[in-house]
């Protein structure tokens, strides 16, 4: 895949060119940057939907540019966002499956499968698949979880708000025991008997209370919002 035929055909970019169904936006999420999603009409001719990384890669950044895709001229219709659930449609250029049995010498046995469950069947579509995709060698189908790169991205986030929380409960008690000692030094210079109001007292753990409620919006609502099929396998 090149921008253009005057290019090495050996410089790939770490880029693919990938058959898809008309239906896989819906299935993996995908949303459009720029331009449509295949459609019948041009999933039978020379054009292609190109993912994000892929796009940026080759220069393109409208719909209407031309590509060189396995020796020969692609029209780019559309371009994905980043796609969180399936991140190797990113380096990916897309075609239809029509077009690429007739000009990009498709054997038409896929390579890749994706499915989409309801949340309460998951587990159990994860253990049919393979017998159901290559009954005589179902080890051979490895099911993966698309779950796992939103698995690791939510657990970089937890670690980074639980360090946010913990270096503020810190400053809170650093600023509270130098607060604590600067005005007892000062009473005890000036003769004074250290007192701290009740009232103060209150309000530090207030602002405890309510810091640490703050820190703990964010992921609850970000966890309140996942998925039950992603939980259960992150």
């Amino acid at each position: 895949m090149d921008r253009n035929s005057l290019v090495d055909a050996a410089r790939t970019g770490g880029l693919s060119v990938t058959a898809s169904e008309l239906n896989l936006p819906a299935i993996v999420g995908a949303e459009m940057r720029t331009g449509p999603w295949l459609n019948p009409a041009t999933a039978a001719l020379p054009t292609t939907v190109l993912g994000a990384v892929a796009a940026e890669r080759l220069g393109v950044r409208d719909a209407g540019t031309q590509v060189w895709l396995d020796g020969q001229s692609t029209t780019v219709v559309g371009i994905l966002e980043p796609v969180a659930l399936a991140q190797e449609l990113d380096i990916a250029a897309l075609v239809g499956i029509p077009i690429a049995l007739a000009g990009y010498d498709d054997s038409g046995n896929p390579t890749r499968v994706y499915e989409r469950s309801r949340d309460a069947d998951v587990l159990a579509v994860r253990e049919l698949l393979p017998p159901s995709i290559q009954a005589a060698a179902s080890a051979d189908v490895v099911v993966s979880r698309p779950s796992d790169a939103l698995a690791a991205r939510t657990a970089v986030d937890d670690v980074f708000t639980e360090l946010l929380l913990a270096l503020g409960s810190i400053s809170l008690l650093a600023g509270a025991a130098l607060g604590a000692a600067v005005s007892g030094a000062i009473a005890t210079s000036n003769g004074w008997v250290p007192v701290v109001p009740l009232w103060i007292l209150v309000t530090a753990v207030a602002a405890t209370i309510a810091i640490g409620a703050i820190a703990g919006l964010h992921p609850a609502i970000r966890a309140a919002r996942t998925p039950p099929s992603v939980a259960l396998s992150s």
